[in-house]
């Protein structure tokens, strides 16, 4: 599985994700086990197929079935990572992804023509693009277009001209979050149980109306919030910060001991990944020993106008495992002792404090904590210090201004940046 970065566009097209026929009797027992043997964050559901990916986007192969008229379709483009083979055949997708050898792409246009030649009565149309020194590629072309055929040059990338603008919501094979896919769809046992409590309900209130039920007496009712719900969801939905930090210093460590051909100069902090851009160092660096690297430790590799990076999904740790761990500190005191506990520890990372927000019954304050000449070491030593001990501190990642934070990494392996928290508790003002 793959992902392309369109120059002009805000999304990225998937290719080759994990793709299954499922089951309608039991679509959500379904869709939980698959998300969780192929460890994927998003899922496209659409006309009894699901395509699980690591990527959030939109399906470039399913895409092409719908905006592409011919039932018979090839489009082949020439990358940097390889070359983007597509097959439809009979208006269904049969094959999208990246070959990185051209030998590997000749196999499977052989494969395609068959061993005795092209004898099949499927009629092809094909579109290409960066072919134009691939001689090879453009003879096989040609015999699968023959005569009835059609076979376009594009003067560009379909990943960056492909138009969906005009597609409806049915159309647009795009990936969502496993989580919210999950929420709205109901198996055909739930159905069957809501449709029989609406009649259930709807019997109930035609016997009230009708004067079934007599009601001597009004009882008022008191209904027991909880005042902490929210608070007590978030810590034992959000991953913890410090289990962030150490997964991004141990990926550190993996790519300067494996990938010895390239650099580490940025990382960037997304909600739900984490990014780290490479940049070759020497002649012999090559994007096969970066996907090899992805492929071994369950990561994604991205590429846009020669830029590479490796996408590491978050490992969720929650900050608390149940919610009678939940722990509600003074939100004052754990913000002083993170200060003055980093101070003492590195004098390469400081704290700043932002902004406060108050609750009704409880508060949040956002905490910078700002790299300078650091190692990649100072990055435990902060997951340490936020941790929090004997119990967990409730503290969660948060973005810098609405964007992911990041921060540089030099070619000495000196990380300069921010990254960014919450924390949250009780206030004194809350108290009295």
């Amino acid at each position: 599985m793959q992902s392309v970065k369109p120059s002009n566009k805000s999304f990225l097209w998937v290719i080759s994700p994990y793709r299954e026929k499922f089951n309608s009797g039991a679509v959500r027992a379904w869709l939980q086990e698959h998300a969780k043997s192929y460890h994927a964050k998003y899922v496209c559901l659409k006309d009894g197929h699901c395509a699980f990916s690591i990527y959030e986007g939109i399906d470039f192969g399913r895409t092409l079935t719908v905006v592409r008229s011919s039932k018979n379709y090839l489009y082949i483009e020439s990358r940097q990572e390889g070359y983007v083979f597509v097959h439809v055949k009979n208006g269904n997708l049969i094959e999208d992804r990246i070959i990185q050898e051209q030998q590997g792409l000749v196999d499977s246009l052989r494969l395609l023509i068959g061993l005795n030649g092209h004898s099949s009565s499927v009629v092809y149309d094909v579109e290409h693009y960066g072919l134009e020194h691939a001689t090879t590629i453009l003879e096989y072309i040609e015999i699968i277009t023959g005569e009835e055929g059609s076979c376009s040059e594009l003067s560009s990338s379909l990943f960056d001209s492909l138009d969906i603008s005009s597609l409806s919501p049915n159309e647009v094979y795009e990936f969502v979050d496993v989580d919210a896919a999950f929420r709205t769809l109901s198996d055909s046992k739930t159905q069957k149980l809501t449709a029989s409590v609406v009649a259930f309900i709807a019997l109930m209130l035609f016997l009230w109306t009708n004067g079934f039920f007599e009601t001597k007496k009004l009882v008022e009712r008191v209904q027991l919030i909880d005042e902490f719900s929210d608070f007590t969801t978030q810590l034992t939905s959000k991953s913890a910060l410090s289990s962030r930090l150490v997964q991004d210093y141990s990926i550190h460590k993996l790519i300067k001991s494996e990938l010895k051909q390239w650099a580490l100069y940025k990382v960037t902090h997304e909600h739900e990944s984490i990014r780290y851009s490479v940049i070759k160092i020497t002649h012999l660096s090559t994007l096969r020993e970066v996907y090899k690297f992805a492929q071994k430790y369950g990561m994604a590799v991205v590429t846009q106008n020669g830029a590479v990076e490796l996408v590491a999904g978050i490992v969720h740790e929650p900050i608390f495992q149940s919610e009678e761990e939940v722990r509600r500190y003074d939100l004052d005191d754990v913000t002083v002792n993170i200060v003055d506990t980093l101070a003492g520890v590195t004098p390469f990372a400081g704290v700043e404090i932002m902004g406060k927000t108050v609750n009704r019954h409880w508060s949040s304050q956002v905490m910078g904590v700002k790299m300078k000449v650091a190692s990649p070491h100072e990055l435990m030593r902060v997951a340490a210090v936020v941790d929090g001990y004997p119990a967990p501190y409730p503290i969660y990642y948060s973005y810098c201004d609405g964007r992911p934070c990041s921060y540089d990494v030099s070619p000495n392996g000196e990380i300069k940046g921010e990254i960014r928290f919450t924390v949250v508790g009780i206030s004194e003002e809350e108290n009295s």
